[in-house]
């Protein structure tokens, strides 16, 4: 009824028009949708809590603000030096870590674009990306490494010892971080921490029929995670064992919420 009458006032008035099927219009702040994909498939759950590795931004390309939003909580990673002031004022509930994960600790060479969402540690995929001009904008626009750092990195099992809540189930794991996603995979203790779902980058993958050539596929396949959407890059992985299907298709059950995070009885445990 407001709406009905805010564009009635804004045409008396002359002010600008809402498109036709406005009303209808979702507002995502990821960079590919993701975000709405997670309201659906978490639809109904208010008080989940995610862990996002390479966070980037408290809202812009978040897979995760929307959740927030709802009533979500969780911890925020990313490497890139001073970024989390910004969520420390945006996401207060949160908790926000700069910190640089990988599989073990190493000091490695973080390459910091003038665009800070494409930088990261892949040397191959820095390199690639130097000079490269976004579709449809000048010359003067185009990518650049603008400083190397040298960073110490650490894993992020030894993070969630540091600082996940204890007896905190972990609904979703978000991973975006330029190339270096299975190193951080690869990092954490998945016979401890089971992460309802998880998101991945897997920029190689063409198709979701064809996953053999996909390391981050096999290593979460081996742990008991099965593939059930993607967007163009991002690939969705759920826990084999709350995976349900109804006449809507694919959704999600609840972990189990029994003070640990710990892997159903049966399912795979490699570390």
């Amino acid at each position: 009824m407001l709406k009905a009458l805010a564009r009635r006032l804004r045409a008396l008035l002359g002010g600008p028009r809402a498109a036709p099927g406005a009303d209808y219009y979702r507002l995502s702040f990821s960079q590919e949708g993701e975000d709405l994909v997670l309201l659906s498939l978490f639809e109904g759950v208010t008080t989940g809590f995610f862990v996002d590795v390479g966070a980037h931004h408290p809202r812009k390309y978040s897979n995760t603000f929307a959740l927030y939003e709802r009533g979500w909580r969780g911890i925020n990673i990313d490497a890139m030096p001073g970024s989390m002031a910004a969520f420390r004022a945006m996401r207060p509930r949160d908790i926000n870590l700069e910190l640089a994960i990988s599989d073990k600790r190493e000091t490695l060479t973080f390459f910091e674009f003038n665009e800070p969402a494409l930088s990261g540690f892949d040397p191959d995929v820095a390199h690639a990306r130097e000079g490269v001009v976004p579709p449809g904008s000048p010359e003067s626009a185009a990518f650049h490494i603008v400083a190397e750092r040298q960073i110490k990195t650490v894993t992020l099992a030894e993070t969630l010892d540091a600082h996940l809540p204890p007896g905190q189930a972990i609904d979703l794991l978000s991973v975006d971080v330029e190339g270096g996603d299975l190193a951080v995979l690869a990092s954490s203790d998945w016979a401890r921490h089971r992460p309802t779902l998880v998101l991945v980058e897997d920029a190689a993958v063409e198709s979701m029929l064809d996953l053999s050539g996909s390391p981050v596929a096999q290593f979460l396949r081996a742990r008991g995670y099965v593939p059930i959407c993607r967007t163009r890059l991002t690939f969705f992985y759920a826990r084999e064992d709350c995976v349900v299907r109804g006449i809507l298709g694919l959704g999600l059950a609840a972990a189990r919420r029994d003070g640990a995070d710990d892997a159903a009885a049966g399912s795979p445990e490699p570390a």
